[in-house]
């Protein structure tokens, strides 16, 4: 039979007749169930025939497909990815036409919309999915990134007329180059690329090197390390940097994040936050520090597999970094 491939916006157009919606969750088994909405509130026509499995009998109404994680989860566990179908109910056919959502990671929402069915005149209906924001690709680091911000601020991603150009400043003094050079600088430019999934919908972050001036540093390639001592080649190291000169956004409001060794004044056009790379939390003692405390790695450990091995720390890194954000959204 047929199977149409739903993305963006897109929509298919299925017979009237019953309907099954049905889940696999890959990652985190048993991490979500489904739920169908009428005007807001669940829909008592639909029938609840298992956590990944939904039976609507009729389709006089628009029906919203949306999962919530299962049982007392307050969040999506991290690496829940959902595969969701939308098919004719028919135990005679073992392949009946179905509409296929693009597979989608929650990890870290508290709900997702998936889709709406309605009626689409006598003969059919019409599945349409809500997934119409792309998923961005994002190494391993970004995603667990992305799901802790997803956590902090409860959202998929900000509304537009909230989102955040974020702008990563590096401190270029001497004191940087091991953090640099033992990639803690690239694994908080990957930190910062899963928190922009969230406040800017995936658009590009802006690296600066500060020193006593501004150096753009371009993060085309994958490798942020090799990118920074380019850029430090070309400008050197000196003795302090200068945080306090604000970055200009190009686009709008931004959320800049200064990367240190330590506390400093920083600046920008909008937010500012510090991501303080030190083995010494001292700085969250400190009531007047704005930021995150992140140790770099041991003695021959990787940065970035430091990190992942310690979930638990990126959640605190990333809940800390955007605690700015809920101050200004409570102004």
């Amino acid at each position: 039979m047929v199977t149409f491939v739903l993305d963006g916006t897109s929509s298919a157009q299925l017979p009237r007749r019953p309907l099954a919606v049905t889940m696999s969750v890959a990652g985190a088994t048993g991490g979500a169930e489904l739920i169908a909405r009428r005007d807001g509130t669940i829909d008592p026509s639909v029938v609840v025939h298992s956590p990944g499995m939904l039976i609507v009998p009729r389709v006089d109404h628009d029906v919203v497909i949306s999962a919530v994680p299962s049982g007392s989860l307050a969040t999506f566990p991290q690496g829940t990815i959902l595969h969701v179908a939308v098919g004719l109910d028919s135990s005679r056919d073992p392949d009946p036409d179905r509409a296929q959502l693009t597979a989608r990671d929650v990890s870290g929402l508290s709900a997702i919309e998936l889709a709406t069915i309605s009626p689409s005149g006598a003969e059919q209906v019409s599945v349409t999915t809500r997934l119409i924001r792309p998923e961005l690709p994002l190494t391993p680091l970004a995603t667990r990134a992305r799901s802790a911000a997803r956590g902090a601020l409860g959202v998929d991603q900000l509304p537009s007329d909230r989102q955040l150009e974020v702008v990563v400043l590096v401190d270029s003094s001497f004191s940087m180059r091991s953090l640099i050079s033992d990639g803690s600088v690239g694994a908080a430019i990957d930190i910062a690329m899963g928190v922009a999934a969230v406040l800017s919908a995936g658009a590009p972050v802006r690296a600066v090197l500060s020193g006593q001036t501004a150096t753009e540093v371009s993060l085309d390639g994958e490798n942020f390390t090799a990118a920074f001592e380019s850029a430090i080649a070309s400008t050197g190291m000196g003795v302090g940097a200068v945080l306090t000169e604000s970055v200009i956004a190009q686009d709008g409001a931004q959320l800049t994040i200064a990367v240190t060794d330590a506390p400093a004044q920083v600046a920008s056009r909008g937010l500012s936050t510090q991501l303080v790379l030190s083995p010494s939390r001292a700085a969250l003692a400190d009531p007047n520090f704005v930021g995150a405390v992140c140790p770099p790695p041991r003695p021959g450990e990787n940065a970035v597999d430091r990190l992942l091995a310690e979930p638990g720390l990126v959640d605190d890194v990333v809940a800390r970094l955007l605690a700015v954000l809920k101050v200004r959204k409570s102004l």
